[in-house]
């Protein structure tokens, strides 16, 4: 703390960027160190009162606190490292030891299968733009302060704008039946689940949700609601949470979670009372959307003998189960089973209820940064736009 208020320290920035999980690099332009996604821990001693002292004097009366080092409450910090790790296990699993050295490899043949130079280029820079919002660097800003001021300045916008969003979600409804009936499941069976879940006293059911192995993804994202219409990341600042809070308030998160519950509810309510058949005896088109995500004969009969649980008065096909009871020497057999029934139930969850992805927010801004001029200029035009676009790139 003593070294961040010496003038021109960039400690400060780098431990806030090391603790949100952001790529680290040193400024060296030969031989420059390069990390992704850095894991840190500091220990440290203090006495409270030195703390205060530090952190909270006359000179800049807690600025140290308000930029960013005193407001790293371990809920966020908890989530952030996990949803890191999750992403470079996934890069790992999907593009093998070097993902970076891999999507290089993917664009160079891309380029190669081009007609002309010009589907070339567009091919590279599809590949590039997407690459730059998976790996994470899309969110790293290049002028902190300036990210800062207009990231919390849209979110006071939204939280103007959106009070009354959740009367624009009733389109929801259409693409859960759709994405069902895509699948051949009930289009409507989810809908007692959704009433339920609405419910602010039925506390078991979404224990129920979560025991499943559906993700409680209102309870661990601020302005869950948010991320469906703006095509920037959410902060944690005040103006995110004055947003989470209106958007709370309006039914919005609280439709959107219970939206998603019970489509996966459904879903894996359905595969558990199918599991007595094998799978060439399944419904033709629930057997062509397991097909798509790599569920087959061996998956399958894996999923169906190990997975099937009573959970709420209800039976489901639960993955969590799928890796708890996998016998000696099959533990990666079944972790693999479960993982693409997770895909399954979570992907096409995301088409019934559409929220934006990688691949929206690439189309939508490209490989620009926030704390650039084209970066915060994108951001703010698409604010509102990014639901529309979603729909189109899903659904039309």
């Amino acid at each position: 703390l003593s070294l961040m208020r010496r003038s021109g320290s960039t400690l400060s920035a780098i431990m806030r960027d090391a603790f949100d999980c952001r790529p680290l690099a040193t400024n060296s332009k030969n031989e420059p160190v390069k990390c992704q996604q850095p894991y840190i821990t500091m220990s440290a001693a203090i006495t409270p009162a030195e703390l205060s002292g530090l952190m909270f004097d006359k000179r800049d009366a807690g600025a140290q606190a308000d930029n960013g080092v005193g407001n790293r409450n371990l809920f966020d910090l908890l989530n952030g490292h996990i949803d890191g790790m999750a992403r470079d296990t996934a890069m790992l699993e999907v593009l093998g030891p070097n993902p970076e050295w891999t999507v290089r490899y993917l664009r160079d043949l891309a380029m190669q299968a081009a007609d002309n130079p010009q589907a070339a280029n567009d091919a590279a820079w599809r590949i590039d733009s997407l690459w730059h919002w998976v790996s994470g660097t899309a969110n790293t800003p290049v002028n902190e302060a300036w990210a800062t001021v207009m990231r919390e300045g849209r979110a006071f916008i939204t939280a103007a704008r959106l009070a009354g969003a959740l009367l624009s979600s009733v389109s929801d409804f259409a693409t859960m039946r759709q994405v069902q009936a895509w699948n051949g499941l009930p289009a409507v069976g989810w809908m007692g689940d959704y009433l339920r879940l609405l419910n602010p006293a039925a506390a078991e059911d979404r224990r129920t949700a979560v025991r499943a192995g559906l993700l409680a993804e209102a309870w661990a994202q601020r302005a869950a609601g948010a991320m469906r219409n703006q095509a920037d990341i959410v902060g944690t600042g005040i103006g995110s949470r004055v947003a989470d809070t209106v958007l709370r308030a309006s039914g919005l998160n609280a439709h959107t979670q219970a939206a998603r519950w019970a489509i996966g509810m459904e879903t894996l309510g359905v595969l558990a009372d199918q599991a007595g058949r094998q799978i060439d005896e399944l419904p033709p088109y629930l057997r062509a959307a397991l097909d798509r995500y790599g569920i087959r004969a061996a998956e399958w009969d894996i999923l169906r003998a190990r997975g099937v649980v009573q959970m709420g008065g209800s039976t489901f096909l639960s993955p969590e189960m799928v890796t708890r009871s996998a016998p000696a020497g099959a533990e990666r057999a079944h972790l693999e089973a479960a993982t693409r029934l997770l895909e399954f139930v979570q992907t096409e969850g995301r088409f019934a209820v559409p929220e934006p992805g990688a691949l929206e927010r690439s189309y939508m801004l490209g490989q620009t940064r926030p704390g650039t001029w084209t970066g915060e200029f994108l951001r703010t035009a698409m604010q509102f736009k990014t639901f529309p676009v979603t729909i189109m790139m899903m659904h039309l």
